[in-house]
């Protein structure tokens, strides 16, 4: 019963009415647990504010020079197009690459530019990628591919690398990482938390908001 405010496009602020979508990762903020997979990092959970101001975001330390990743594997049902986002922040490394099932992008989070971009292998074909300032120099960065063979695949939200070409990180280093979300949907939309199971916003509405020049029928 509390509306939301955007203030993405207005310093004044917009009513946020959302359709209905499901972030199906059920550990959206808990990197350290089991249904993330971890490959030669060291997991620190509420090691820094995330960007609602509170000291619930995690970092991530790869080991190694070489493929430091984490990832999370989903199972799709029925096709369509589905969309990965996460919040990242720069400590150490300026490029990363993220995946979704077989659609790659990437990301420069130190000045907000978009790398390469495209898909492997069969059952994903690539969409598009966008990356978000959010203050504070958090970002989110988000990945949208649609899907024609269902299956179990990954969504790797996070690969720390030396350039926009290579896999490898180069370097030693730390990466801030926060709120987590994967859905069946054409773009990402606000965060939607969750901790053990998938969790749906239902649509928003607004009702005795005003004459039909304020707000439509369709808006």
């Amino acid at each position: 019963g509390i509306p939301r405010i955007d203030f993405s496009d207005d310093a004044n602020g917009a009513l946020l009415l959302e359709n209905s979508s499901t972030n199906s990762i059920t550990y959206s903020e808990d990197f350290s647990n089991a249904s993330w997979l971890k490959s030669s990092l060291t997991v620190t959970p509420n090691s820094t504010n995330s960007p609602n101001g509170t000291l619930n975001a995690t970092s991530l330390i790869n080991t190694t020079i070489n493929q430091s990743h984490t990832r999370v594997s989903f199972t799709t049902t029925t096709t369509g197009i589905y969309t990965g986002s996460a919040y990242l922040k720069k400590q150490d490394f300026d490029f990363i690459y993220v995946e979704l099932g077989n659609a790659f992008a990437r990301f420069n989070i130190s000045n907000g530019t978009l790398g390469a971009s495209g898909s492997f292998g069969s059952g994903w074909t690539f969409i598009n990628h966008s990356i978000e300032n959010v203050g504070n120099d958090w970002c989110r960065v988000s990945i949208t591919a649609n899907n024609t063979i269902t299956g179990t695949y990954n969504f790797r939200p996070y690969q720390p690398t030396s350039t926009f070409n290579n896999f490898d990180s180069g370097s030693i280093g730390t990466t801030f990482i926060y709120g987590a979300q994967l859905e069946q949907n054409s773009y990402a939309t606000s965060y939607i938390k969750t901790v053990g199971t998938a969790q749906t916003r239902v649509a928003d509405t607004a009702s005795g908001s005003g004459n039909s020049t304020v707000i439509n029928s369709t808006e």
